[in-house]
């Protein structure tokens, strides 16, 4: 791709020689294909292998980012004990080992609740949308539908949002928009993480509009790189899942070496 993109070797240079280095990847869409049923998703078995073979190197400690609640991304990602993840955009943050939580904040429950039914009665009249309930609010999926109808589910969804106003924090994202009571993102989430670890370098790819938080906190000495098509801040590229992989095999391999 070109554009504003600089040779992803450059990348791969500067990632390989940092001690200590904090690999951070989104999960959706960036080690896993994006797929109608979120619970269906799962890494490719390339992608899995990278990642493995990167919490195994020397000075390279390995993170999930993600959109998803905590439980649920530790279910879908088959979550390796030394992996770090951090959940529901910036909100849960869990450390490796045994599942030991950092970070995991209270919602209120009759809040929550009321968020879920009103998203719930908006898809109502959508079929083929669906609401999917998260600890902090809800996400409202709208992938199956025509381009006509999302918009306007789209509409009613941030008039929904607007009625409760400023208790909530509105995302969009691939064929969905949530909706949350904490206004953290997943730039907050790799901040916390970083005051934690202290890496000299961070590494982080996302595919997502929620991923551009994540890569407007990297400084000069940091790699932001892009999944896929689509305008960010990151200033490296690759193509797709299959090249994110092929790339932290790469990585992998050089810190291993």
């Amino acid at each position: 791709m070109t554009g504003h993109y600089k040779p992803i070797e450059q990348a791969l240079e500067r990632a390989a020689s940092a001690e200590p280095l904090l690999v951070a990847l989104d999960f959706d869409g960036t080690l896993a294909p994006l797929v109608d049923v979120p619970d269906d998703a799962r890494m490719t078995k390339a992608a899995r292998a990278a990642v493995e073979a990167l919490a195994s190197a020397p000075e390279t400690t390995l993170a999930l980012v993600s959109g998803r609640g905590l439980a649920n991304l530790r279910e879908v990602s088959a979550a390796d004990p030394r992996w770090w993840l951090i959940g529901s955009h910036g909100v849960e943050l869990e450390g490796p080992a045994d599942g030991g939580v950092v970070r995991v904040p209270t919602a209120d429950p009759m809040e929550r609740q009321a968020v879920w039914d009103a998203f719930v009665a908006i898809a109502d009249a959508f079929p083929g949308a669906w609401v999917e309930t998260k600890p902090w609010g809800a996400a409202l999926h709208t992938r199956s539908l025509p381009a006509a109808q999302e918009d306007d589910i789209r509409h009613r969804a941030r008039a929904a949002a607007a009625s409760f106003g400023d208790a909530l924090t509105t995302r969009l994202g691939h064929g969905i928009i949530e909706c949350s009571l904490q206004s953290q993102n997943k730039g907050d989430g790799i901040e916390a993480l970083r005051e934690l670890l202290h890496p000299e370098t961070t590494l982080f790819i996302g595919d997502d509009l929620t991923d551009e938080d994540a890569q407007a906190v990297l400084g000069p000495g940091d790699v932001g790189i892009r999944c896929g098509e689509g305008e960010s801040v990151a200033p490296y590229f690759l193509a797709d899942v299959d090249a994110v992989a092929d790339f932290l095999a790469s990585l992998a391999a050089r810190r291993s070496g």
